[in-house]
Parts: structure tokens; C-alpha cells; sequence
């Protein structure tokens, strides 16, 4: 497990937008997001090295003069590489939670393995009697309620008591689930923010929040309309995360044909 690659990039959009880069001209912080997405790939480190960078960001030279001035501030160097302090500290928030996760599922595991290993010793120490009956229950056997007398004292039969399995792991999965489609929710709000089409009356682009708002609102079965919500984040229902992607994918394919309808506006 530690050895493995962290696949997915962990972004907290409020904290980007509420940073200094986000306020770069477009096409320095489309560059300085790439180099953060190559860092992660590679354990939040880039070589320091300007064309090797070039080749992994796809920047050509006179983009990277242009761009590169106005970035170095964000990066520094450490040995061969080049690190963002801030990221560092956001990959290794990540590694933590993803070994905690880990260490859970393998104490859930063995918890499950010593629960059933219990259980099937009790059930076999009930099969067994511990004193031999002086008086043998007659034919039919009495029912488990029945007392039987085993020498000069009345004993009723153990009674089996089902092991509750923990159900750590069920909960876990589904927890994952949803911060999964947190992910891709929040990576889908960031691209209907970023699009060329996005735009009121007044030509401004709508927020990540009014994006949000857009994508989380429905009608329940009985046609109450619920209103859509901030924060993302803030959704727990799997369910309604997936209906708010689909709600996103829909405005994505909208705003691709630049026809973003009059009546949605300035939500």
C-alpha cells in the first residue's frame, strides 16, 4: 500500500480559489495547475529540471518564458527537485488518511475472522455436553427450555447467542463511495466554472457555489422541488450525487453548444 501512486488528486476547490494564484492570468495558472498534476504523479515533486518540465506540462518554450516568471515564487528547490510547500503538505494529509483507511479495513478483517472463529467454537462447545446425562432425555428430545438433570443438580442447556460481525467494512465502502463522487462532482463544478460559455447577462461567469446550487437542486417523487446547496461537500446521499454529476454533465453538453438558457441564469 505504501508503495502505491495516489491515482486521484486531492483539490479542495474553496482553497484554490481563495489563493493567490488563482488570480494569474489564465494562461499561468493553467500552466501552474499542470505542474501541480504532474508534481502529485510523481509524489509531489518535480524534477528541476525547466525543459524536462516543458515535456510533461506540454508547455512550449516561449509559453514557459512567458509563464515561468510569474511562478517561480510558488515553487522551491529541494536537491533535484522542485516542490510546492503547499502541496506537500496536502499529499501527505492524503497518504495519512489513505493508511488509516487501510489499517481499518485489516482490523475489520480480523475482527470479522475472530468473530466467526468465536462462533463456530460455540457452537461446537453446545454440540458437546460437559457432564454425561445420568438420565437420558426421552424420544422425542424436550425442547431447548427444558431443564435436564445432570447429577443432583437442575441445569438448563447453554443458549446460542448469534456474534454480531462488525460492520466496519460496509461503512467504510460506502464512505469511500461518496467522497469518490465528491471528486468527480467537484472536478465536473470546476470545469462548468472554467468553460469559455459560462456567462449571465452581464457577461460574469458564475461561481463554483452558484454552479453548485444549479446541480443539487430536484424534484423529490411527489414533485416537491428541493433547493440545490452550496457546498457540495455537504451531500452525504449517494443517490444525489450521482443525479447532480448527470445534472452537470447536462449543462457541460449545454454550455459546449453555447446555449445556456435565459431562464437559468444568475441561480
Amino acid at each position: 500500500m505504501k508503495g502505491e501512486k495516489l491515482l486521484a488528486e486531492w483539490l479542495w476547490i474553496d482553497r484554490w480559489m481563495g489563493s493567490s494564484a488563482f488570480l494569474l492570468p489564465m494562461e499561468t495558472r493553467g500552466l501552474y495547475r499542470e505542474m501541480l498534476t504532474q508534481a502529485w504523479r510523481r509524489g509531489a515533486r518535480l524534477p528541476n529540471d525547466h525543459e524536462a518540465i516543458q515535456r510533461a506540462t506540454g508547455c512550449t518554450a516561449e509559453e514557459w518564458a512567458r509563464c515561468w516568471p510569474r511562478l517561480a515564487r510558488y515553487w522551491r528547490e529541494d536537491g533535484d527537485s522542485l516542490v510546492n510547500d503547499t502541496q506537500i503538505s496536502v499529499y501527505a494529509e492524503t497518504v495519512a488518511a489513505r493508511e488509516r483507511a487501510s489499517e481499518r479495513g485489516r482490523k475489520g478483517a480480523q475482527a470479522t475472522a475472530q468473530a466467526r472463529a468465536q462462533a463456530g467454537a460455540q457452537v461446537q462447545a453446545q454440540a458437546v455436553p460437559e457432564h454425561p446425562l445420568k438420565h437420558q432425555p426421552p424420544s422425542p428430545s424436550p425442547s431447548p427450555s427444558v431443564t435436564l438433570e445432570v447429577g443432583r443438580e437442575v441445569v438448563a442447556p447453554p443458549r446460542y447467542e448469534p456474534t454480531r460481525l462488525p460492520a466496519d467494512k460496509a461503512e467504510n465502502e460506502v464512505t469511500e463511495e461518496i467522497r469518490r463522487l465528491q471528486n468527480v462532482l467537484g472536478a465536473k463544478l470546476a470545469m462548468l466554472w472554467e468553460h469559455p460559455n459560462n456567462r449571465d447577462e452581464q457577461g460574469m461567469a458564475l461561481m463554483v457555489p452558484a454552479w453548485t446550487r444549479k446541480v443539487t437542486a430536484y424534484k423529490r417523487k411527489d414533485g416537491v422541488s428541493v433547493s440545490g446547496v452550496a457546498d457540495y461537500r455537504t451531500i452525504r446521499s449517494i443517490e444525489r450525487l450521482e443525479k447532480s454529476i448527470q445534472d452537470a454533465d447536462w449543462w457541460l453538453e449545454k454550455l459546449g453548444r453555447d446555449e445556456m438558457p435565459e431562464v437559468q441564469r444568475g441561480a
